[in-house]
C-alpha cells in the first residue's frame, strides 16, 4: 500500500508536460528500471525502518514520505528483486532486527520519520499518515 503526500506546489517538468510529484512517484514505481534510470534511483533512496508492530515502512527522501508500510521482509526483498539488491536487502533487514542502523547516510528513525512528514508536509498530513499505518 502506498502512503504518498507532496506539496502541491511543487512543479515538476517529466518529458516536456508539468507533472505534480505524486504522478512523478506513480511513473517511477510503475517503470521497468532497465528502461528508465531514475526508477532505480528513486528505489535506492528509500530507508527501511522498523514499524512498532514489527513490519517495516519505506521513508522516501525525495517525496519526505512513507511509500510503504506494513511490509514484510520478503515484500522489501520482491520490491527490488529486479534491481538484483536481494542479498544487500535482506543484509540491511538484519541489522535492523537487531536493532543496528544498516545505513551511512540515512538516520531516522520510526519517530524521526513523522517529525520529518510534519516538517515538509504540514501536522495534519503527518498525524494522518501515522494513523493510516497504526490502524
Amino acid at each position: 500500500m502506498l502512503v504518498i503526500q507532496s506539496k502541491p506546489e511543487y512543479k515538476i517538468w517529466f518529458k516536456n508536460k508539468e507533472i505534480d510529484s505524486n504522478k512523478l512517484v506513480e511513473i517511477l514505481l510503475n517503470a521497468n528500471c532497465m528502461d528508465f534510470m531514475p526508477c532505480y534511483q528513486f528505489k535506492i533512496m528509500g530507508q527501511i525502518i522498523k514499524q512498532p508492530n514489527g513490519k517495516f515502512i519505506i521513508f522516501s527522501s525525495i517525496v519526505d514520505n512513507v511509500t510503504h508500510y506494513d511490509m514484510t521482509a520478503e515484500d522489501i526483498v520482491e520490491l527490488w528483486k529486479e534491481d538484483n539488491r536481494e542479498k544487500s536487502i535482506r543484509m540491511k533487514i538484519d541489522k535492523i532486527n537487531r536493532g543496528e542502523n544498516p545505513y551511512h547516510i540515512f538516520k531516522l528513525s520510526y519517530e524521526d520519520v513523522f517529525s520529518k512528514i510534519e516538517s515538509v508536509h504540514g501536522k495534519e498530513v503527518s498525524e494522518d499518515v501515522k494513523a493510516e499505518i497504526e490502524l
